[in-house]
């Protein structure tokens, strides 16, 4: 007689105790937990045939990430499975106060002494030129016939993400002078924002992809 199949683990509660969330916090350290635990902290509880970490990595996952999420409209993340206006104002709060963090601990800011300090930290930079070097690449074949419909989506797709992030690293580099408009910097940033929308959403580009793949 073969034994029966563990029962499925849903529940935090189900987990053993070093294993959980708030106790793996308590013992460890925030920093070591992931970004889905941190997230099931907030949330408490999950729902039925997901738990509250399961949840976490469900948003992080749909928003790509902890700046998807800072960047969702509250509605929006309402909008999502076990997620009410309670818990999205708590995720909202949690990020907030994260940004904000960043803008009062200037001494943990690169120092900017001369003008070479000023230049883009070097990843921004590489990210820059391979975007570049990527889209001239595209142009080229474009002017030659050559340029297939998924390569296109896949330049669409990553330039515009890879811009909103280096956006993100330039207004922090700024620190709250970013978030000024008065500043070319926070222009760029809001600029930024519709670029994943123009001349076709991500979700598209993605599925323009997928279907390629046999997806």
């Amino acid at each position: 007689m073969t034994a029966p199949n563990p029962k499925p683990i849903y529940r935090i509660a189900d987990l053993h105790q070093s294993d959980r969330p708030r106790e793996r916090l308590a013992s460890l350290g925030p920093q070591a937990l992931t970004n889905a635990e941190l997230i099931a902290i907030l949330l408490r509880v999950g729902v039925v045939g997901e738990n509250a970490v399961e949840v976490g990595q469900r948003l992080l996952n749909r928003f790509g990430g902890i700046r998807g999420l800072h960047r969702a409209p509250i509605k929006e993340l309402m909008e999502q499975h076990a997620i009410g206006q309670a818990k999205a104002a708590q995720i909202k709060a949690a990020i907030e106060l994260g940004r904000r963090l960043t803008l009062e601990s200037p001494e943990e800011r690169a120092t900017i002494n001369s003008p070479a300090d000023a230049a883009a930290p070097p990843a921004v930079q590489e990210q820059a030129r391979v975007a570049q070097a990527y889209v001239d690449d595209c142009i080229a074949r474009l002017q030659a016939g050559t340029l297939d419909v998924p390569t296109a989506a896949m330049a669409k797709w990553w330039t515009t993400d890879m811009q909103q992030k280096v956006l993100d690293d330039c207004v922090q580099l700024h620190g709250g002078y970013g978030y000024m408009n008065e500043y070319k910097v926070a222009k760029d940033f809001v600029d930024t924002r519709i670029q994943t929308i123009y001349g076709g959403t991500t979700e598209i580009m993605k599925e323009l992809i997928g279907r390629s793949l046999g997806l």
